[in-house]
């Protein structure tokens, strides 16, 4: 399988963790500058509304970088006015800023030739019990979501999930969820977006992530990045997860995933450009072994049901 690469453009400016700040402030020409130096890079996963205050100017420098779009990454978090959330919200200002937002970002992504809007709700959540009416801020979410896919079919909407983080709980935390709130819309167009490194801190087995979300025909997009299964830090694709890693990318092929894989990785003090560059080259890697499974039909191999015998194969092939 023959995939494009991308890299979310939020990662190549100014990052902050709760103690300290990372790389320089960068405006937009700066972070696609980067993304320009980026071996093995195809296009970038741009952010609405942020990287879209000029859209001449978008489409102008991707053009001088020749950098296609991979996704348009909806960020519905961040005024004041969304801090009880976005599509969930009890503020009526919050619902409909979201709705508007996400209804812009599918119509910003047909212009540029792209088909996905990706979204995590980040602040869509609870840190306190009895802090919220469960039911009502699920239904609202439903609903929210549901009047931004019906805006154009043509776009698909991929639901980011997430443990935790900045909430104690995300109201969408797991492949389940997204696919159960992906269902109750009752629009083909809404699915997920699969962040390897929140399918680990949801204790899920990424490659079985694969898996349901297919099932559901909604598998619209990928992040890869690793971590300790704890917390969310962003590491460079199978630096820690080696057998997770190569499971999860050779599902993406098995079950013929054609979309983006976009890197989602923290450089924090490190070269920016050359951090993804390496991440990229790791991908690719992982990709090659894939092909060596491919060597013997692994399928059949697994539906045996002998963890024996498939280790005594996967020992053959990766010689």
């Amino acid at each position: 399988m023959n995939y494009k690469y991308g890299v979310c453009s939020g990662l190549l400016g100014e990052q902050r963790t709760r103690w300290m700040p990372y790389q320089e402030k960068r405006d937009l020409e700066g972070r696609l500058k980067i993304a320009s130096k980026i071996r093995g890079l195809d296009g970038v996963e741009v952010g609405y509304p942020g990287d879209f205050q000029s859209p001449g100017a978008l489409k102008s420098l991707l053009e001088k970088y020749e950098l296609e779009v991979a996704a348009v990454n909806l960020k519905v978090r961040g005024p004041s006015f969304m801090y009880k959330g976005s599509f969930s919200s009890p503020e009526k200002q919050a619902v409909d800023t979201a709705i508007k937002w996400g209804k812009e970002a599918l119509d910003a992504a047909a212009d540029c030739g792209c088909g996905v809007v990706t979204t995590c709700p980040l602040n869509d959540g609870f840190d306190y019990p009895f802090e919220v009416e469960y039911g009502t801020a699920w239904d609202g979410m439903v609903s929210g979501i549901s009047s931004v896919a019906s805006h154009r079919s043509d776009i698909n909407l991929a639901i980011e999930y997430k443990l935790s983080d900045p909430r104690t709980r995300s109201l969408v935390s797991n492949v389940g969820e997204a696919l159960l709130l992906a269902r109750q819309t009752e629009k083909s167009n809404v699915g997920v977006n699969l962040d390897f490194g929140h399918c680990l801190i949801a204790r899920e087995n990424p490659a079985m992530s694969v898996a349901m979300a297919v099932r559901e025909k909604r598998l619209f997009h990928v992040h890869l990045n690793d971590n300790d299964r704890v917390a969310d830090i962003d590491l460079a694709t199978g630096t820690i997860h080696y057998w997770e890693t190569l499971e999860f990318l050779w599902y993406l092929k098995e079950y013929g995933y054609q979309g983006w894989l976009v890197t989602d990785v923290y450089p924090k003090e490190n070269d920016v450009a050359e951090v993804f560059s390496r991440t990229i080259e790791l991908q690719k890697r992982y990709l090659a072994l894939t092909e060596k499974i491919d060597d013997v039909d692994f399928s059949s191999v697994l539906r045996e049901r002998n963890v024996m015998n498939t280790w005594k194969k996967m020992a053959e092939v990766l010689a």
